[in-house]
């Protein structure tokens, strides 16, 4: 993922997301990707900051994917990987 995103970005929580989710699917059938999109849209319609909204995009990627903690923390700021 390194060097495909700028860090710290909505952008870059959106393709990180994306990318780790990307054959994922829920018990529907339906893009996994959709959850964190709506968890991140809840968050941004009520006036969610940046760090928020990233937050909303990457809150299932370490408990679902093999992105670590240690290397969420080396591509955002260490509130988003408190969260």
């Amino acid at each position: 993922l390194h060097g495909i995103y700028i860090p710290h970005t909505i952008e870059a929580a959106i393709g990180i997301a994306s990318f780790l989710h990307q054959h994922v699917f829920d018990r529907g059938g339906n893009p996994y990707i959709r959850y964190p999109m709506w968890v991140a849209n809840q968050i941004a319609l009520t006036n969610g900051n940046q760090n928020e909204i990233i937050v909303g995009w990457l809150h299932d990627t370490v408990e679902d994917t093999a992105l670590t903690l240690k290397e969420l923390s080396e591509w955002f700021n260490p509130e988003i990987v408190i969260f």
